[in-house]
Order: structure tokens, then sequence, then C-alpha cells
């Protein structure tokens, strides 16, 4: 624990937003630098998009999936301090990526030094190798390891500290979709609109212009797009904002393309769920395994040349099929002219749980909280969909708000300092053992 609330102070003080290559290099050369001081193998790939910090040795190889990127923070008028200036404050660690997910990477990297030094120390010889995988375009699509997977092969099994705890042995899918809309010039009444920053955040803001340049704005509440009930998304309400106007105002709306594309979204995906739009619901089950809930959130809405555009998160339970979704959408917004441009999905992931990595997790985390540990269903897209053998592990613990993508964000010195217990004494169970994991 030792130099781990100070290094991660240092790390979120680099500029790291998904897209910003130089700000993202920075913050991977931090993590990789501090694995070489560690005296970890350590590496690059993809021109420096991604990293590996190594131990140990094996033929069977842990897996632990992080990242360096971030979100996007948003509105700065939201944030307490800055959020590139991290503060600590009544024992809460708070800057961007205090949870999502360099506080959990640097975790992991520092619970590996952890039982490095004991082996070094007791001179147990590693069963196993360990790989810290680190990427820095997982809000953007996680190309790099992807294609790293592919050409190198995926570990035998893992985890990725990217979301809650216990274990989360089963993950919704989750999709991206743009929808676009035409814009009738002859009725407008709006010129432009702008919400969003990112396409997996519920927007905390939306932006408009009318015909004659005033600007208008309506505020919401930030949140990943798979956590709906702790946000407000400022799309619809900017629709609820305009309609309720009254008189001649309230009458040149209602033929306008960008109103009723909005007011089609409130009304539709107001809940979440897409009910009211007719969207598929979760059967609750997958393969045997519980399965989330089908969640339909619309993150982004702008206009480009003569069409309204409209970036739909979408994240579904293992039963629920794409093609399902699609038909879905079409028919809803069939009287929209509405056609779809672009489809980016992840397909939903299980792994046993009876698996003996998984057990050994599952037996850290108990010996730690002194809790029993269930197994959960991940909504949030992750590592797990893109690698075998996978599961979720934390950082948010059960009676902790997860943070990430809202201002504010925030980890606790505590939850902090008891996610790194969990990870060391997971990894030092696996690294000295001799029997499979599989």
């Amino acid at each position: 624990m030792y130099g781990l609330v100070e290094a991660l102070m240092e790390l979120l003080r680099i500029p790291s937003v998904a897209g910003d290559g130089e700000g993202c290099g920075k913050a991977l050369d931090y993590i990789i630098d501090k694995g070489e001081s560690f005296s970890f193998a350590c590496s690059k790939w993809e021109n420096g998009r991604m990293g590996i910090i190594e131990m140990g040795e094996g033929e069977e190889t842990l897996g632990i999936f992080t990242h360096v990127d971030v979100s996007d923070p948003g509105n700065l008028n939201m944030w307490q301090n800055p959020p590139f200036d991290p503060a600590v404050d009544r024992g809460r660690i708070i800057g961007r990526g205090a949870v999502d997910n360099k506080g959990p990477a640097l975790a992991v990297l520092f619970a590996m030094k952890d039982v490095w030094n004991m082996g070094y120390q007791r001179g147990i010889p590693f069963k196993r190798k360990i790989r810290l995988i680190v990427g820095t375009d997982n809000e953007s699509g996680n190309t790099a390891i992807k294609k790293y997977l592919r050409e190198n092969g995926e570990p035998d099994y893992g985890f990725t500290p990217d979301g809650r705890f216990p274990v989360m042995n089963t993950g919704n899918g989750s999709m991206n979709m743009v929808l676009s809309f035409p814009v009738r010039k002859e009725k407008a009444c709006i010129r432009d609109i702008s919400t969003g920053d990112e396409r997996n955040t519920m927007p905390g803001s939306c932006r408009i212009t009318l015909m004659d340049e005033k600007r208008f704005e309506a505020r919401g509440r930030a949140v990943l797009y798979a956590y709906p009930e702790q946000g407000s998304n400022a799309i619809f309400n900017m629709a609820a904002a305009l309609d309720s106007l009254k008189g001649n105002d309230r009458l040149a709306l209602r033929n306008d393309s960008i109103f009723r594309v909005m007011m089609k979204l409130k009304y539709g995906f107001e809940d979440a769920g897409g009910q009211l739009a007719g969207m598929p619901r979760s059967s609750g089950s997958y393969k045997g395994e519980a399965a989330g809930r089908n969640i339909f959130v619309p993150t982004r809405m702008y206009v480009r040349d003569d069409r309204i555009f409209v970036e739909m998160s979408v994240s579904y339970g293992g039963e629920t099929t794409e093609e399902s979704i699609v038909s879905a959408m079409e028919y809803y917004f069939r009287d929209a002219d509405m056609r779809i441009d672009d489809i980016d999905s992840s397909g939903p992931f299980l792994t046993s749980r009876n698996m003996g990595f998984v057990r050994i997790l599952s037996d850290a985390y108990e010996k730690t909280v002194g809790m029993k540990c269930d197994y959960g269903v991940s909504l949030a897209p992750t590592y797990a969909q893109n690698s075998g053998n996978l599961v979720v592990f934390g950082p948010a613990l059960p009676d902790s708000v997860y943070s990430g993508h809202m201002a504010n964000e925030n980890i606790s010195v505590r939850d902090l300092t008891t996610i790194e217990s969990i990870y060391e004494k997971a990894i030092r169970n696996m690294a000295y053992r001799e029997d499979s994991l599989k």
C-alpha cells in the first residue's frame, strides 16, 4: 500500500481523455515506468497505444486488463476541483480516472509488487505468468487490445477491475448505434443541437441554437449509460422544457425536425428500458446464469449537413439478439424516415464460476471483506467481452457508488486500500500454485 496514494495522485494529474493520443501516451508511460521500477518486464505495443507489465513464468498466464484513458470530464463547473488537479477530501481521492480505471490499475500493479517481494524474500518460484495489460482506448473501441489478442493469443484466464465486486462472471452485450433523420429546413425552428461528449455517457448538458441564433441549455447528470438510474438525461430535460412552451412558440415547434426527434426519444426511452418504444425485454437468463436487464440510452445528438444524428448506447442480455434490437428500432421510428448509419457491438460473456481461478478470486474477496462472494452481471462494456475466461472483479465495493463517468469521480482511500489487499491475495494464491486453474 505504501506509495499507492501518491502514485495515483501523480497519474490523475495526467490528462488522458480518450482520443488524446499524447495524453494517453503519457499516462501509459507513467505506469510502464512504475512497473520497470518494480523490476517487472515491461513493453509497449501498437505504437504505444497499450502496454504489458509482466512477472513470473509458467505454462499458464493470468491476464489482468486495465486502462489509463478516461472519459471526458464534461462540464467543469460541476467539479469541486479541476478534474486533472486531484484532491483528497474527507478521505476520498477526487479526480477523473480515480475509479475508472487509473486507481484500480495502480492497485493491481502494487499488489503485483507485494506478491513479487514475498516470493523473492522466501525463495518461492512462480508457477505461472502474471500479465497486466494496460489499454489507452477503452473508452473508444478497444482496437489496440483486440489486435494484440489476435496476434499474440489470449491469456488462459483473468479479470478486469473495471466494474463492481464481488465476481461478475456474466455480462451483457453492448451495442452503439448511430441513427440519423432528415432535417425539414422549411419548417425549422431549431438550427443546431449539441449534447454529450462520449457515446458511453448519458449527457449532462444539451444545447440548442434557434434560427435567430438564440442559445439555450438544459442540464442533466452525466453517468455511465449502464447505470441510468444514477443520472439525468439532458436530452430528455431539453425536450420537456421545449414541450412546456405555450402559444405560438409551442405551435411553431410542432413540425420542427429536431424537436420531433427529441420528443420521440423522450417518450420511448425515458424509462431506459425502451418499453414504450417496443424494445425487446431481457429474458433474465443466459445459458443457465443470470442476465442483466436491457438498457437503451441516447447519449449524443447533433446535426451534420441536412441530417440529425442520434447515438444510442445499448446494454442487452445474452438471450436478446442484435437483430431483434435493430428490428424494434426500425419499427419504432418507421414514420420518421430514420436510417441506421453504423452499429458497433460486442457480445455478452459468460465464464463458469467453477473454474479454479474464479474460486480463488471469490476466496480472496471473502477473506478480505468478510462477506460472502455472490456472483453478478456486468451491465457495462468491459474487456471481458474481448477475451475468453474473463470476469469483472471490482473495483467498486457493494456499499459504494460507482462514480466513473460522473463529475467529481472519486475513490476512498479506505476502498483503495481494500481493493489492493483483495488483488494481492488473489494474485498471490495463483502465482505460486502448481495445479491448473482452468
